[in-house]
């Protein structure tokens, strides 16, 4: 009889035993995390609920902003902005203008577009755009004739104004040295902006009359003419737009006897 009633015993001892390791217990697989704004800090220790999906955040849940821009830190592309610094939604430095430099250097936010600038962030003209040859034109591709000699009126690629054709019109940078008649480089130059004109308005015709001193022969006068109406048929002027004369001393306009040896073209219709 002990033997059963032992072996009883020994059955409920290990029926209890077995009861409380397969009954409820703390798992903590079966324990739930709180954390509303997904941030990695449970509410209960959150100090800044509702924080922006993706921010960094610090031990409180509070989100991070080392460059003090205004835009946290995980959202931020441009992290190390230099202090009041104006940025846009990503917290890189806004520059207005697209000109490579920012807003907050830029002392120029409206430099037109292809205008080269000046960077130096020290400089009280940093974003200015650059005028090498100061016709009001700034460098870059809006200018097209770089290094425009000073005092020259220029279009709006920075090009010397071509000549307008009026009654008359004298060539002040076509000046000859005594008895001579060819042209140079810089007569050149400037028969080329009237030529510019002329191709312009086809329909007008003009006379070119060639002047000199009253110690030079006649002929000398109307030879600069002549050299004059050779050289725009070069740039496309047809012969039959032109006629040319020699009038040597009779119109003398300048006191000086060399801006006497000139050529003048005068419109005709």
């Amino acid at each position: 009889m002990k033997p059963l009633v032992y072996f009883m015993g020994l059955l409920v001892i290990v029926s209890l035993f077995v009861g409380c390791a397969s009954g409820p217990h703390f798992s903590y697989d079966n324990y739930v995390i709180h954390d509303e704004d997904q941030d990695g800090v449970e509410d209960n220790q959150d100090q800044c609920h509702g924080t922006r999906l993706g921010c960094k955040v610090d031990d409180f849940g509070c989100p991070m902003d080392p460059d003090s821009d205004g835009v946290y830190s995980g959202i931020d592309r441009c992290e190390k902005t230099p202090k009041g610094c104006p940025v846009d939604a990503y917290g890189c430095p806004l520059d207005t203008d697209e000109d490579g430099v920012w807003d907050y250097y830029d002392h120029c936010t409206k430099t037109l577009s292809g205008c080269e600038v000046e960077t130096d962030i020290n400089s009280d003209w940093c974003g200015c755009g650059l005028d090498s040859d100061n016709d009001g034109i700034c460098d870059g591709w809006r200018d097209k004739c770089p290094g425009t000699p000073k005092g020259l009126q220029v279009d709006d690629y920075g090009c010397p104004r071509a000549y307008k054709i009026e009654k008359e019109l004298v060539l002040i940078g076509v000046i000859f040295e005594y008895g001579q008649s060819d042209l140079d480089a810089q007569d050149k130059n400037e028969l080329d902006k009237v030529a510019e004109s002329l191709n312009a308005i086809p329909h007008v015709r003009i006379a070119i009359s060639g002047h000199g001193t009253a110690d030079e022969d006649k002929e000398v006068s109307r030879s600069r003419a002549w050299k004059v109406y050779k050289y725009f048929q070069t740039k496309g002027i047809d012969a039959e737009r032109m006629i040319y004369m020699g009038l040597g001393s009779k119109y003398q306009k300048f006191s000086k006897a060399k801006e006497n040896r000139r050529v003048e073209l005068h419109r005709l219709n």
